[in-house]
């Protein structure tokens, strides 16, 4: 498929998944690109869901755009005001492709995550922790297949790196489950006739598991296409490749957008090398 008919298929999708790698800058630069892509002159504005951001800082975007004057030459401003680097986002210089292609085509920008206590308190208390309203509003309640939880279990153990227990794992599945929840809410909370674009980590834009997956039981009539921008690696040279593994047979993306590689560290060897100085420590007596 060619870019041009990549950017034809935006165009004529409700909901637009793009799904990155957070540290390859390509990723956003491409993200941005695509953003320009969904404004419609006969439409309304696109709204851009952005799972960085947390619903604690879900105004922030507005507040920045509505008392700015040039908001385009202050986007440092934006950076510290949604406190990027401070909760672990990386530079904000590498994500500023994203919101300066939303300022310029008149976008609006909207929460895509659950603020961090939030996290904790569905973590610790799991199902418990949610009201009826919570459930409802994302999704938790939608029955997920036994090949769909397994894989799941499978993905988040290899995320982090086979280091730690899969038990130790569990309620990290509920906490994945209630993001997609947050996101997909967010999307099909749209106005009518506009365009909602996600981007996210592209473990959230997977067809089989994931946020379109809840699109597709709330709004089963609507377009949607998902694309997952994947880094080449020199001992991959075969596109057939880099297809992931599916729980439903279908698809994970409707889309592998390749990129070189960006980060050349190994993370897991990190990861081991941190958890091997944990079990070092000596409890507290």
């Amino acid at each position: 498929m060619s870019l041009a008919q990549l950017n034809d298929k935006i165009k004529k999708s409700q909901f637009v998944l793009l799904g990155e790698i957070h540290d390859n800058l390509d990723h956003h630069k491409w993200q941005a690109r695509f953003i320009k892509t969904t404004r419609q002159h006969d439409a309304p504005s696109p709204v851009i869901v952005v799972e960085m951001i947390p619903q604690k800082l879900g105004t922030v975007f507005d507040e920045f755009v509505q008392n700015q004057s040039r908001p385009l030459q202050n986007l440092e401003k934006l950076g510290l005001a949604l406190e990027w680097k401070k909760r672990g986002w990386g530079e904000w210089v590498n994500y500023q492709p994203i919101f300066r292609a939303a300022i310029e085509i008149g976008a609006q920008v909207v929460a895509g995550n659950i603020d961090r206590a939030d996290t904790r308190r569905v973590g610790r208390k799991g199902l418990n922790a949610l009201s009826e309203t919570e459930r409802e509003k994302w999704s938790v309640s939608l029955n997920y297949t036994p090949a769909q939880t397994a894989l799941m279990n499978d993905l988040l153990f290899e995320s982090h790196c086979k280091l730690v227990p899969r038990q130790a794992l569990s309620p990290m599945l509920l906490v994945q489950r209630v993001r997609d929840g947050v996101m997909a809410g967010a999307m099909l909370s749209k106005p009518d006739n506009a365009k909602a674009v996600l981007i996210s980590g592209s473990g959230h834009a997977r067809n089989d598991i994931a946020v379109p997956r809840i699109l597709r039981a709330k709004a089963p009539k609507a377009k949607i296409v998902t694309v997952s921008f994947t880094e080449v690696t020199p001992d991959q040279n075969n596109a057939k490749q880099y297809e992931r593994q599916s729980a439903d047979k279908q698809p994970v993306f409707d889309y592998l957008f390749f990129t070189p590689k960006f980060d050349i560290k190994d993370h897991c060897a990190a990861l081991a090398k941190r958890f091997g100085k944990h079990k070092l420590k000596k409890p507290n007596k």
